[in-house]
């Protein structure tokens, strides 16, 4: 049974500290001091269920940071000043027990040293603040510490790492696999037997290691020294273990060895292991039915502790986005609006796995995968309706603003998953109760709101069938749009009337009836354009086309010589 099981009793050593240390109600001993600052022993069940119920966590191992450390130095010296002890025999007085040094025994407990040595640290423990002061409060440090520059010598002595340099590295791995013994090495290396031990050990171990937090470090590792993540989705996707174990042909070996201190050769092997356990994760998810979505998140739990990004924190960023952008904004200048990053945040869009700037990972994913992915189209030729459905809106947005196309895609997902399930009372419509949850929605746009107040899309959002895929949704918050800021006036290209949803919404398709341009005066086709260039020129201009999109007819009268135009 474990120390933590709550059917355990208490033993009888537990119930005495809770009588001497824990206090009836709060935190604060009879003397106003912490309890667990007055108490210096590993705490008691009920001792950190007490402190957890205040919103203090005192489970954490977490290293100590440097404002802690320095702390505990400055403490130590107000301490030994104000009661006359010399400030660089802090051992002796912190290590005191009642049968070596009694004296010093009863001058710390009747001077409260426990709680003032641990004074400003309220998120650590007396017992873990003790055991760092006895491992820092050394008395060759003290006796030569400069106190008015207390911080820097204290960041260089105990939060500096040392460095082990590519050199360093290679003479190091030579004992790794030798018997000599931590002094040798030492007397070797010119450095200290205990430092020798500890950096051998550490070799030794990571050399070795192949558990799942090493998977995790030789993974992230190697995302930031060339692996790149949606290399690897789209071959694993594809179920094309060559071209991913290709993918390490692209990973900086030197410096993922140096980063990790391991071999070279280890860190191949590693990152082998890394990427076949991707592929292994996404395969048994897939053979039990999972989207490739769904399959590709369980894949990156086993090589990565951030987890990565869902739906909803997606869409929450897309609102929040909507609200925050400017009619100026792109992708590149959304990716430095530093106080929107604050905002996301704040909502708890945070901590997932990405190699970049979480912003500019948002912004891109938002952009770059969601804006522009379509869902497909299951129909008899369902390949072709995709890539044309999708080519079409493309072209057709093109000269929309990215504060625009970020409505749309919110309007869509909106208008599928949630305006469609809100609940709506006896005396009101769906449109009403949409109405009511967006104004008191603390992220709408003004944008929204003012999309909102037109009948036609009071009407979009009442009608029974709602579009069945992603793409169809966003579609239709396009066309919507188009009326309501345009008034009729923008107009979509009859020839390529047969490309849109046969099954839009009655509204939309009511709408691209009235707006569809009989004569093409809006949009033409690329091979359309090249003849009218050609033969307005007299044949003095020969156009050649390098794409194929539709793009907005464009006039110029201006007389040419020969010359060749590309489009």
């Amino acid at each position: 049974m474990s120390r933590n099981d709550p059917y355990r009793k208490k033993t009888k050593r537990e119930e005495e500290l809770d009588l001497d240390f824990l206090p009836d109600t709060g935190l604060n001993t009879p003397e106003g001091h912490l309890f667990y600052h007055a108490n210096i022993l590993n705490l008691t069940k009920d001792q950190y269920e007490r402190a957890e119920a205040h919103g203090i966590n005192l489970r954490s191992e977490k290293k100590f940071s440097l404002e802690e450390t320095v702390r505990i130095f400055a403490n130590w010296r107000k301490y030994s000043e104000e009661y006359g002890l010399e400030t660089n025999k802090a051992q002796r007085y912190i290590m005191a027990n009642k049968r070596d040094n009694e004296k010093f025994v009863w001058h710390r407990d009747r001077n409260h040293f426990w709680p003032k040595l641990c004074d400003g640290l309220p998120h650590r423990s007396g017992y873990a603040i003790t055991k760092r002061a006895k491992n820092v409060l050394t008395d060759s440090f003290l006796e030569t510490l400069d106190w008015d520059q207390l911080e820097e010598q204290v960041r260089e002595k105990f939060h500096t790492p040392e460095k082990l340099d590519d050199e360093k590295l290679k003479k190091w791995r030579k004992f790794v696999n030798d018997e000599q013994k931590s002094v040798d090495v030492a007397r070797i290396m010119d450095t200290t037997a205990s430092k020798a031990a500890t950096t051998m050990w550490r070799l030794r171990t990571f050399e070795k290691r192949d558990d799942p937090t090493m998977i995790h470090q030789i993974y992230e590792s190697a995302t930031s020294s060339g692996l790149n993540p949606d290399k690897i989705r789209e071959h694993v996707v594809n179920n094309n273990k060559t071209e991913l174990d290709n993918l390490r042909q692209n990973v900086k070996i030197k410096d993922l060895s140096y980063h990790l201190h391991i071999s070279d050769i280890r860190c191949i092997q590693l990152l082998k292991i890394a990427l076949k356990t991707i592929l292994d994760k996404f395969r048994e998810s897939k053979k039990g039915g999972a989207t490739d979505d769904v399959a590709w998140s369980d894949a990156m739990r086993e090589v990565s502790e951030k987890p990565e990004l869902n739906k909803n924190q997606i869409y929450k960023a897309v609102e929040i986005l909507c609200q925050n952008v400017s009619n100026e904004d792109t992708t590149i200048t959304l990716a430095r609006r530093t106080e929107i990053g604050e905002k996301m945040k704040a909502e708890g869009i945070t901590g997932f796995f990405c190699t970049q700037p979480e912003l500019k990972h948002l912004v891109d994913t938002v952009c770059f995968k969601h804006m522009w992915r379509f869902e497909p189209f299951f129909s008899v030729n369902h390949t072709f309706v995709y890539r044309i459905d999708g080519k079409l809106y493309k072209n057709l947005i093109r000269a929309f603003r990215v504060k625009d196309k970020l409505h749309f895609l919110l309007w869509g997902y909106k208008r599928r998953e949630v305006w469609n399930m809100l609940p709506v009372a006896e005396d009101q419509n769906r449109y009403q109760a949409v109405h009511e949850f967006e104004l008191a929605n603390p992220f709408v746009s003004k944008m929204t709101l003012k999309f909102l107040k037109y009948p036609q899309v009071a009407e979009w959002i009442m009608e029974d069938r709602s579009p069945k895929h992603k793409h169809e949704a966003v579609f239709e918050s396009f066309v919507l749009y188009t009326l309501t800021k345009y008034s009729g006036d923008f107009k979509f290209p009859e020839k390529l009337s047969h490309l849109f949803p046969k099954k839009s919404s009655n509204v939309v398709q009511t709408i691209l009836e009235e707006t569809m341009d009989p004569e093409n005066a809006e949009y033409v086709s690329m091979k359309r354009a090249k003849s009218h260039v050609e033969e307005a020129s007299g044949k003095k201009i020969r156009v050649e086309i390098k794409n194929k999109d539709i793009m907005m007819k464009q006039v110029d009268s201006r007389d040419s010589e020969d010359e060749i135009i590309s489009i």
